[in-house]
């Protein structure tokens, strides 16, 4: 089969072909080979389809489409063997999280809802209407004047260290559920929050990032095994 799809091409591309088969053999399983070859005949095709409707390609331009096509073998390739070659255990893997345990470490961190308003009297009201009952998103979908309102005021999980350190130590020294009754003044506006959920710094157990301790362990054992089989 693979000598009557050959018949269609010049002598120049056969020999092109044949160069990547017989690449391919030293560098994969022979069963693979006709997968990689139809690949590479497509792009051929290309250029015959391009030759049939006068677009005239320069030998230049049909020299780095076979070298484009060469590279999608050799990434295919090296793929396939890839699996096989690499061998992380859990020495390996446990060593790596020992010695990289910064990696794996949350620093302290909070989810907590704002609502800013222009005035302190304005959210001097809205701390009477929280008293009361009111929903604290709600009120800043209602009433707050920075981007957070409409998602109610939630600021979502942030490090301590990013806040401002008045916003900090507020926000850190409430409980879940927990809403302030002063409002702080920061540049024009004044604020609200509300604690949702915080967590103090920890680091991540092993199993936790075993995933992530292989994903990283592979990326950088590829490059390696690139030069030991090309």
């Amino acid at each position: 089969m693979l000598q009557s799809q050959l018949r269609q091409y010049s002598e120049e591309e056969v020999s092109a072909i044949l160069m990547v088969i017989a690449r391919a053999r030293q560098l994969t399983r022979s069963e693979q080979i006709p997968a990689l070859i139809e690949r590479f005949l497509e792009g051929l095709a290309f250029e015959n389809e391009a030759r049939a409707n006068n677009l005239h390609l320069t030998s230049q331009y049909m020299a780095n489409l076979l070298l484009c096509e060469w590279d999608f073998f050799r990434r295919e390739i090296v793929l396939s063997r890839f699996d096989q070659w690499v061998n992380i255990d859990e020495e390996t893997m446990k060593k790596y999280y020992e010695e990289n345990k910064n990696m794996f470490t949350l620093p302290e961190r909070a989810n907590f809802r704002q609502i800013m308003v222009q005035s302190k009297e304005e959210a001097e009201a809205i701390v009477g209407e929280l008293q009361a009952g009111k929903d604290f998103a709600e009120l800043a979908r209602l009433y707050s004047k920075d981007p957070l309102a409409e998602r109610g005021g939630e600021r979502g999980m942030t490090p301590k260290e990013r806040l401002h350190p008045k916003v900090a130590d507020i926000i850190f020294s409430l409980s879940p559920g927990e809403f302030t009754t002063t409002p702080l003044q920061l540049g024009a506006g004044f604020y609200l929050f509300q604690l949702i959920e915080k967590f103090p710094a920890e680091t991540l157990p092993f199993e936790a990032v075993r995933d992530q301790i292989v994903s990283e362990l592979r990326r950088m054992k590829f490059s390696e095994f690139q030069e030991s089989v090309l």
